[in-house]
């Protein structure tokens, strides 16, 4: 089993706190446009970009579903 450096542990740790926050984001857009829909009835929220999140354990790129680009 390899072991991780400090900077490694804090990146991944960030990475995941941060998916967790991106898809409580979604999950609370989506609910708040639920009713947005089109003369065809399908839904009309949007497509997102990816964003790049910076934080102390460095920048990363996430898709807008909340996960990060590898």
């Amino acid at each position: 089993m390899p072991t991780l450096d400090l900077d490694t542990l804090a990146r991944e740790g960030a990475q995941r706190m941060l998916i967790t926050a991106m898809e409580e984001e979604v999950a609370q857009y989506l609910d708040a446009h639920a009713d947005a829909r089109d003369e065809n009835g399908r839904r009309q929220i949007g497509h997102a970009r990816p964003r790049r999140v910076t934080c102390g354990a460095g920048t990363m790129q996430m898709r807008p579903e909340g996960r990060p680009f590898r």
